[in-house]
Protein backbone atom coordinates (compact mmCIF):
# COMPACT_ATOMS: atom_id res chain seq x y z
CA UNK A 1 0.00 0.00 0.00
CA UNK A 2 1.36 3.15 -1.17
CA UNK A 3 1.45 6.36 1.22
CA UNK A 4 -1.50 9.05 1.16
CA UNK A 5 -1.79 12.45 1.45
CA UNK A 6 -4.89 12.20 3.91
CA UNK A 7 -2.43 9.92 7.06
CA UNK A 8 -0.38 13.21 6.57
CA UNK A 9 -0.33 15.30 10.06
CA UNK A 10 -0.55 19.33 9.49
CA UNK A 11 2.90 20.81 9.60
CA UNK A 12 3.09 23.31 12.99
CA UNK A 13 3.49 26.88 12.32
CA UNK A 14 5.65 28.82 15.15
CA UNK A 15 6.74 32.79 15.54
CA UNK A 16 9.41 34.48 13.85
CA UNK A 17 10.17 35.45 10.35
CA UNK A 18 10.21 33.47 7.20
CA UNK A 19 6.95 32.17 8.30
CA UNK A 20 5.47 29.15 5.58
CA UNK A 21 6.94 26.63 3.41
CA UNK A 22 9.94 27.90 2.31
CA UNK A 23 10.96 30.11 4.57
CA UNK A 24 14.35 31.00 5.75
CA UNK A 25 13.88 29.68 9.31
CA UNK A 26 15.90 29.40 12.96
CA UNK A 27 17.66 26.94 12.12
CA UNK A 28 19.21 27.99 8.95
CA UNK A 29 19.45 31.66 10.98
CA UNK A 30 21.54 29.29 13.92
CA UNK A 31 24.08 28.01 11.30
CA UNK A 32 24.54 31.56 9.99
CA UNK A 33 25.11 33.14 12.95
CA UNK A 34 27.98 30.23 14.44
CA UNK A 35 29.72 30.54 11.34
CA UNK A 36 29.76 34.42 11.61
CA UNK A 37 30.79 34.49 15.03
CA UNK A 38 33.72 31.60 14.21
CA UNK A 39 34.89 33.65 11.38
CA UNK A 40 34.99 36.71 13.70
CA UNK A 41 36.88 34.79 16.42
CA UNK A 42 39.41 33.56 13.53
CA UNK A 43 39.88 37.04 12.10
CA UNK A 44 40.60 38.12 15.83
CA UNK A 45 42.70 35.51 16.77
CA UNK A 46 44.77 35.73 13.74
CA UNK A 47 45.24 39.84 14.20
CA UNK A 48 45.24 40.50 17.39
CA UNK A 49 48.49 40.99 19.56
CA UNK A 50 48.68 37.92 22.17
CA UNK A 51 48.58 38.55 25.78
CA UNK A 52 50.19 37.06 28.38
CA UNK A 53 47.34 34.83 28.93
CA UNK A 54 47.44 33.72 24.89
CA UNK A 55 45.51 34.48 21.91
CA UNK A 56 42.91 36.52 21.75
CA UNK A 57 39.32 35.15 21.02
CA UNK A 58 35.59 35.48 21.64
CA UNK A 59 35.55 32.56 24.21
CA UNK A 60 36.44 34.01 26.98
CA UNK A 61 33.42 36.53 26.58
CA UNK A 62 31.12 34.23 24.62
CA UNK A 63 32.04 30.96 26.04
CA UNK A 64 30.90 29.80 29.38
CA UNK A 65 33.57 29.27 32.14
CA UNK A 66 33.24 28.98 36.01
CA UNK A 67 34.24 32.87 35.95
CA UNK A 68 31.26 34.17 34.03
CA UNK A 69 28.94 31.25 35.02
CA UNK A 70 27.14 34.41 37.82
CA UNK A 71 25.53 36.15 34.33
CA UNK A 72 23.04 34.43 31.70
CA UNK A 73 24.55 35.13 28.33
CA UNK A 74 27.22 32.89 28.35
CA UNK A 75 24.77 30.15 28.88
CA UNK A 76 23.41 30.51 25.99
CA UNK A 77 25.91 32.49 23.50
CA UNK A 78 28.64 29.87 23.65
CA UNK A 79 26.65 27.76 21.49
CA UNK A 80 27.90 30.26 18.75
CA UNK A 81 31.44 30.48 19.46
CA UNK A 82 33.51 27.64 17.76
CA UNK A 83 37.38 26.99 17.37
CA UNK A 84 39.65 29.98 16.35
CA UNK A 85 42.08 27.38 15.12
CA UNK A 86 40.49 24.73 12.89
CA UNK A 87 37.23 24.56 11.03
CA UNK A 88 36.25 20.94 11.43
CA UNK A 89 34.28 22.04 14.64
CA UNK A 90 32.10 24.82 12.86
CA UNK A 91 31.99 22.57 10.08
CA UNK A 92 30.56 19.02 11.67
CA UNK A 93 28.11 21.27 14.28
CA UNK A 94 26.85 23.52 10.94
CA UNK A 95 26.59 20.36 8.66
CA UNK A 96 24.46 18.44 11.27
CA UNK A 97 22.61 21.58 12.12
CA UNK A 98 21.62 22.25 8.74
CA UNK A 99 20.32 18.96 8.11
CA UNK A 100 18.75 18.20 11.37
CA UNK A 101 17.44 20.95 12.39
CA UNK A 102 15.87 22.37 9.35
CA UNK A 103 13.45 18.96 9.42
CA UNK A 104 13.06 19.24 12.92
CA UNK A 105 11.55 22.56 12.53
CA UNK A 106 9.41 22.31 10.11
CA UNK A 107 7.96 18.84 12.21
CA UNK A 108 8.06 20.77 15.82
CA UNK A 109 7.64 24.39 14.55
CA UNK A 110 10.05 27.10 15.41
CA UNK A 111 9.19 28.10 18.99
CA UNK A 112 9.53 24.05 19.74
CA UNK A 113 12.47 23.83 18.06
CA UNK A 114 14.52 26.34 20.06
CA UNK A 115 13.03 25.17 23.15
CA UNK A 116 14.41 21.82 22.44
CA UNK A 117 17.96 23.27 20.75
CA UNK A 118 18.52 25.64 23.66
CA UNK A 119 17.35 23.22 26.32
CA UNK A 120 19.37 20.66 25.38
CA UNK A 121 22.28 22.95 25.18
CA UNK A 122 21.50 24.44 28.59
CA UNK A 123 21.44 20.45 30.20
CA UNK A 124 25.27 20.55 28.64
CA UNK A 125 25.93 23.73 30.22
CA UNK A 126 25.25 22.28 33.12
CA UNK A 127 26.79 19.02 33.23
CA UNK A 128 29.96 20.79 32.22
CA UNK A 129 30.10 23.60 35.20
CA UNK A 130 29.14 20.74 37.78
CA UNK A 131 31.59 18.60 36.33
CA UNK A 132 34.39 21.30 36.06
CA UNK A 133 33.32 22.72 39.57
CA UNK A 134 33.69 19.18 40.89
CA UNK A 135 36.81 18.47 39.46
CA UNK A 136 38.39 21.58 40.26
CA UNK A 137 38.68 22.75 36.52
CA UNK A 138 40.83 25.52 35.49
CA UNK A 139 38.46 29.15 35.65
CA UNK A 140 39.35 30.02 32.63
CA UNK A 141 38.39 26.70 29.73
CA UNK A 142 35.98 27.50 28.05
CA UNK A 143 32.93 25.93 26.88
CA UNK A 144 32.09 26.64 23.06
CA UNK A 145 29.78 24.77 20.63
CA UNK A 146 26.55 23.98 19.81
CA UNK A 147 27.16 20.08 20.47
CA UNK A 148 25.09 20.07 23.13
CA UNK A 149 22.05 21.39 21.35
CA UNK A 150 22.23 19.17 18.72
CA UNK A 151 23.14 15.79 20.92
CA UNK A 152 19.56 17.05 21.71
CA UNK A 153 18.40 16.96 18.42
CA UNK A 154 19.95 13.36 17.60
CA UNK A 155 18.06 12.32 21.12
CA UNK A 156 14.81 13.58 20.28
CA UNK A 157 15.20 11.94 16.31
CA UNK A 158 16.33 8.66 18.24
CA UNK A 159 12.78 8.96 20.35
CA UNK A 160 10.22 9.78 17.12
CA UNK A 161 12.07 6.69 15.84
CA UNK A 162 11.13 4.42 18.50
CA UNK A 163 7.54 6.26 18.70
CA UNK A 164 7.50 5.06 15.06
CA UNK A 165 7.50 8.17 13.04
CA UNK A 166 10.19 9.88 11.16
CA UNK A 167 11.41 13.24 10.14
CA UNK A 168 8.87 13.58 7.60
CA UNK A 169 5.78 13.79 10.42
CA UNK A 170 4.80 10.41 8.86
CA UNK A 171 3.43 7.96 11.73
CA UNK A 172 4.47 4.06 9.95
CA UNK A 173 1.38 2.10 11.26
CA UNK A 174 0.48 -1.65 10.22
CA UNK A 175 -1.36 -2.33 7.23
CA UNK A 176 -4.78 -3.26 9.49
CA UNK A 177 -4.54 -0.17 12.20
CA UNK A 178 -4.39 2.36 9.35
CA UNK A 179 -7.78 4.82 9.22
CA UNK A 180 -8.86 3.46 5.73
CA UNK A 181 -8.37 -0.55 6.64
CA UNK A 182 -10.97 0.74 9.73
CA UNK A 183 -13.07 2.15 7.72
CA UNK A 184 -13.31 -0.49 5.55
CA UNK A 185 -14.30 -2.52 8.03
CA UNK A 186 -16.90 -0.74 9.37
CA UNK A 187 -18.47 -0.31 6.63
Amino acid sequence: MTWRPEWEEPQRRGFGFGRGPGGWGVARTLVVLCVVVTLVNMVLAANATPTAGGPVTLAPWLGLTLHNAVWIYPWFSYVLVHDAFGVMHVLFNCVLLWFLGIDLEQKLGRGRFLTLFFGASLLGAVAHVVALAALGGSESSALIGASGGIFGLLFFIEHDVEAGQHLGGHRHEPEDERPDARRQDLR
